[in-house]
């Protein structure tokens, strides 16, 4: 079955994509339009670092970071489930939003208001030129497939893809248990 590409849709990279940057990823696509590109963000590339790490001065939880693509690593995005956010953010698809004033979620996170399972904050981001994922599609590098919102927030990184593959159609899914190195097998 063929998925159309817009935003709430998820990509995930067929099992030995050329481009390391996306080695067994799973991204969800935060913005696409056909005429200006697309945005994403890798849902299970998690870094060493925390929120901790990143903001001085503050005593947080210890959320964890991850990568979101190889674009702007200088700056930090974040997906949230937050309804009372949703008006300073932008909707994904329901009950998922992309952005808001991050240091307005900074005092939500430290009193624990916001956990874990309702936010995942980025570092960079993944971007593609007009044309650009619709020729990676084509090609074979993604399979373009659905993903519930609470799957995004809370599913361990470390299944993710594999979880994301073995929901793809009968063809497909048999790459869920390709090994991480072909001439290994």
């Amino acid at each position: 079955m063929k998925h159309k590409l817009r935003k709430g849709k998820i990509l995930i990279s067929e099992p030995y994509i050329q481009d390391d940057n996306f080695f067994r990823s799973v991204i969800l696509l935060a913005n696409y339009d056909k005429e200006n590109g697309a945005v994403g963000f890798m849902l299970n590339q998690i870094t060493y670092s925390t929120l901790n790490d990143i903001i001085e001065g503050e005593e947080l939880p210890p959320l964890s970071l991850y990568e979101g693509g190889p674009v702007q690593m200088d700056s930090l995005f974040f997906l949230h489930s937050i309804e009372d956010l949703k008006s300073t953010s932008l909707e994904i698809k329901e009950d998922l939003y992309w952005g808001s004033n991050f240091e307005e979620i900074v005092p939500l996170i430290k009193d624990g208001s916001i956990t874990s399972n309702e936010i995942k904050i980025f570092v960079g981001y993944s971007g593609w030129a007009s044309g650009q994922l619709e020729e990676e599609v084509q090609s074979g590098s993604w399979f373009v497939s659905n993903l519930r919102t609470k799957d995004i927030l809370e599913t361990g990184d470390d299944v993710l893809w594999k979880y994301t593959v073995q929901n793809l159609d009968s063809k497909n899914k048999i790459w869920a248990n390709a090994p991480l190195d072909p001439l290994l097998n």
